[in-house]
C-alpha cells in the first residue's frame, strides 16, 4: 500500500520541477533556453546539456533543425 502511495508523489514532484526548453531559428545557443525569447537555435546544444526528468525541449513550428537529437 506504501508503494501505491508514493508513485503518484514521486511523479508529481518530477512534473512540479519540470522545465521547458525552447529552440527556434534566430535563437542564441549562449541564452538560457528557458524562454522563447532566450531560445536556442542548434541540435548541438541541446545533444550538449543535461536534462531532468521531466523536462520538456519544444521546437519552434515551421523551423528546420539540421543534425540529430540524441536520446
Amino acid at each position: 500500500m506504501k508503494r501505491l502511495l508514493t508513485i503518484p508523489f514521486l511523479l508529481i514532484s518530477f512534473v512540479l520541477g519540470a522545465t521547458d526548453y525552447y529552440v527556434r531559428m534566430g535563437g542564441n545557443d549562449a541564452a538560457s533556453g528557458t524562454s522563447i525569447a532566450n531560445a536556442w537555435v542548434t541540435l548541438s546544444r541541446v545533444n550538449g546539456f543535461y536534462f531532468s526528468p521531466g523536462d520538456k525541449i519544444q521546437f519552434h513550428c515551421g523551423d528546420t533543425f539540421r543534425g540529430y537529437l540524441r536520446v
